[in-house]
């Protein structure tokens, strides 16, 4: 893993691998898993560790260590920041399986935590190959939410500016805008 800061923003990337994963007696080889976290507030981010370890895990925070902590969370999500899955990959026998997944949290312009508003999503799946048989890859199909590429299935989503897409297919969005607003 590899952590920097920069203007006082912090970012951390973490790369793990597993060789082999048994699921549903499907095994999949060489795994390779990256997660990513970037554009932290690094001075929020050491308020709230210092004030976690000081009251035992915010369970004895003082009136002025509660203030700090809803000061140091309210700037944490209105100054921005992402994070996600940049890369999942992996393959079995006949077949390759890719992923992505990212969360992105733009800077507010002021005023109160607007998630509706500022929350961006996007990610994606890809299956190759003999990884799903074909009644799995007809059902993903007849979803409407996959669609077929060549030598296998693809799925993918996009939440941004209130509007939901998957698969290139335009959602109502509204249920997404009233969770985040609350």
């Amino acid at each position: 893993s590899e952590t920097s800061e920069t203007n006082d923003r912090l970012s951390t990337k973490v790369s793990e691998s597993i060789k082999v994963l048994k699921v549903s007696g499907q095994s999949l080889n060489d795994l390779v898993l990256e997660a990513s976290i970037g554009g932290l507030h690094a001075p929020s981010m050491r308020a709230l560790l210092e004030i976690g370890k000081a009251s035992c895990g915010f369970n004895n925070m003082t009136a002025d260590e509660s203030q700090r902590v809803r000061k140091a969370v309210e700037t944490l999500l209105t100054s921005g920041m992402s994070i996600g899955i940049p890369a999942l990959k992996g393959s079995g026998e006949g077949g390759q399986v890719s992923a992505n997944l990212m969360l992105e949290l733009l800077p507010a312009s002021g005023g109160p935590i607007a998630l509706e508003k500022y929350l961006r999503s996007s990610g994606q799946l890809v299956v190759t190959g003999n990884l799903l048989n074909p009644g799995q890859i007809n059902m993903a199909l007849s979803t409407g939410y996959a669609e077929k590429i060549p030598d296998g299935v693809k799925a993918a989503y996009n939440y941004q500016d209130g509007l939901l897409k998957i698969s290139d297919k335009t959602l109502d969005a509204g249920l997404v805008k009233t969770v985040l607003a609350q």
